[in-house]
């Protein structure tokens, strides 16, 4: 075995060299000093040949970081979420690091969630992610990277999407109390055929002309600021990539063919979100269009969970939990009607998708 003795004087090193060939230091276990410890210029590093007896191995045990826990509620001085390090060492997306005891007023976009850390929901509840929880709840970030609904602060078990806002509209589609359009219709453009079957909302669409489109409103509804989350199901499809929609709209004014807000999602995992400042379609406004990302999964058998935040002059969309795209716009600031949407731009294609879970909360 092979230890660096570190000597610290380039003149005591012959001495040693005549020490060590009498055997007068053959027994002793030399000081090691550790490669990262800084050595004067005229330091000399000497290998020298030990008997395998006279080395003692010595482990030094690994410095664990504590666990990651941070509180996070209803913002303060004019940033929307409010967040406090409870343990361990958070950094933030932009690369700085925040220790046990600090707290500071931060956006969405600046939160990151690596796997293990945990949450608890502050006073006042928070919508995170597209989901809205109570305080005292307490979340996980799992290995998958989803956040996950562990206990309250009381220890009492904690529903995995737990609305801290006014319910104001909700649907599990096994009934038709709420009057939804249901029944077969069909003119040049295509045909739409729209069921309560199974608790879903099934809409079964055929397009005869380029870029056929059929249109649900939420019954009866008109709001300017909630919360919004549905599932997704495609059960059937021959619609090729990038060739089949599905858009929220929101702050329908003067209904859809007025002014109104527009996020899509696309079956080639891209997504869309545009104003309509009037009804010409001359004067849309695109916030962005067609951006790719891995949560959008339009495709047969996929449930996708989609989520818009309305917030005053903050549009947040959410696919499967995680965040697409937020863009700030006073264009439409009234209240008005909701709707989904489908569409599909070549004829001759077909689409059969269904519509769970619906519910729309009021922002906390």
């Amino acid at each position: 075995m092979k230890k660096n003795i570190v000597f610290r004087s380039t003149g005591l090193i012959a001495v040693m060299f005549v020490l060590l060939a009498c055997g007068i230091f053959s027994q002793t276990t030399p000081t090691v000093v550790p490669a990262t410890a800084p050595l004067p210029s005229e330091t000399a590093i000497v290998t020298v040949e030990l008997p395998a007896s006279t080395a003692t191995a010595t482990s030094i045990p690994a410095t664990q970081e504590p666990a990651v826990v941070i509180r996070l509620g209803p913002g303060k001085f004019e940033q929307p979420i409010w967040l406090e390090v409870l343990s361990g060492r958070y950094q933030l997306a932009g690369g700085d690091i925040l220790l046990t005891g600090s707290a500071i007023g931060v956006y969405t976009e600046a939160l990151t969630f690596p796997t293990g850390m945990e949450i608890e929901i502050g006073e006042g509840g928070l919508v995170l992610m597209g989901v809205s929880y109570d305080a005292g709840t307490r979340l996980v970030v799992d290995e998958a990277g989803d956040i996950v609904a562990q206990t309250a602060v009381d220890g009492s078990a904690a529903e995995p999407s737990v609305s801290t806002g006014e319910i104001l509209f909700e649907d599990d589609f096994s009934s038709n109390n709420n009057g939804w359009d249901v029944g077969l219709s069909s003119d040049d453009y295509g045909e739409v055929d729209s069921t309560i079957t199974d608790g879903q909302y099934v809409v079964t669409m055929t397009g005869k002309q380029e870029y056929f489109f059929a249109i649900t409103s939420i019954p009866d509804f008109s709001a300017k600021d909630f919360v919004w989350s549905m599932d997704a199901i495609i059960l059937e499809s021959t619609a090729s990539a990038g060739n089949m929609l599905l858009a929220l709209s929101v702050r329908e004014v003067d209904g859809l063919s007025g002014k109104h807000y527009s996020f899509s999602i696309f079956n080639d995992g891209t997504s869309s979100g545009e104003v309509w400042p009037t009804k010409k379609y001359q004067d849309v406004i695109e916030f962005w269009s067609y951006e790719a990302n891995d949560a959008i999964t339009l495709e047969p058998g996929v449930v996708n969970k989609i989520s818009l935040e309305v917030n005053d002059s903050t549009f947040t969309l959410y696919v499967n939990g995680q965040k697409i795209k937020e863009v700030t716009d006073a264009t439409v600031t009234e209240a008005g009607e909701i709707s989904f949407s489908l569409a599909m731009y070549k004829p001759g294609e077909t689409l059969k998708i269904a519509f769970d879970n619906l519910i729309i909360t009021a922002i906390p």
